[in-house]
């Protein structure tokens, strides 16, 4: 399913992350396999369709998870999702000067991202791009996110907003129940209404 878990047998995300240093491009690219389905369907959800014509969503990823790399000693285990959650907010950081810079501006986006700039970053690059089992399939990949990206964007708010923080930034139903300011049941009755839904379009 495109809203993937990880096994309850492997070792925490989180503890993977706290192990890898920015030297070892090959541990990170092992690290992100298991977010990046979530991460780019996020990206693809958060970007929408005006940026989207300027930029893609791998070009997104790519900034993402160099910055991320880049920073990795800045990331704190607070538990269960926190990782994810941490490489959302480097990619929200970025969406946001994306924005900022294309309603102040008319320059070709494409030219702010940035490059790799040591051997390590080129790894991890090249290690990304061999990681899928082949373009078509990556490409397949890209558009189902596309679209179950779409499909969560059209579900009403009070049921968009439960599903992106609990399905893809993978929040305790307690914690989006304070944010939201609902009880917790009410939460979790809108999360099922919420995959139902999704189940059904997509299916459909």
């Amino acid at each position: 399913m495109l809203l993937d878990v990880s096994k309850d047998d492997e070792p925490r995300t989180e503890h993977l992350a706290a192990e890898a240093t920015e030297a070892d491009a090959d541990a990170f690219a092992v690290l992100v396999e298991r977010v990046r389905g979530r991460l780019e369907t996020w990206i693809a959800l958060r970007l929408g369709p005006k940026l989207r014509g300027r930029i893609t969503e791998e070009d997104v990823l790519q900034e993402t998870l160099l910055q991320a790399f880049r920073t990795l000693d800045t990331f704190t285990d607070t538990g269960p999702g926190s990782f994810r959650r941490w490489l959302l907010s480097v990619a929200e950081n970025r969406i946001r000067d994306l924005h900022k810079f294309h309603g102040a501006q008319k320059r070709d986006v494409a030219r702010e991202i940035a490059r790799p700039r040591n051997a390590a970053e080129v790894t991890l690059l090249d290690r990304l791009s061999i990681s899928g089992a082949s373009p078509a399939s990556a490409a397949h990949a890209l558009d189902a996110r596309r679209r179950l990206a779409g499909t969560i964007d059209a579900l009403p708010q009070e049921l968009r907003e439960v599903v992106v923080a609990r399905a893809l930034e993978e929040r305790p139903f307690r914690e989006i129940a304070q944010q939201l300011g609902r009880p917790v049941t009410t939460i979790q009755a809108q999360f099922a209404r919420a995959i139902r839904a999704l189940r059904d379009n997509l299916e459909g």
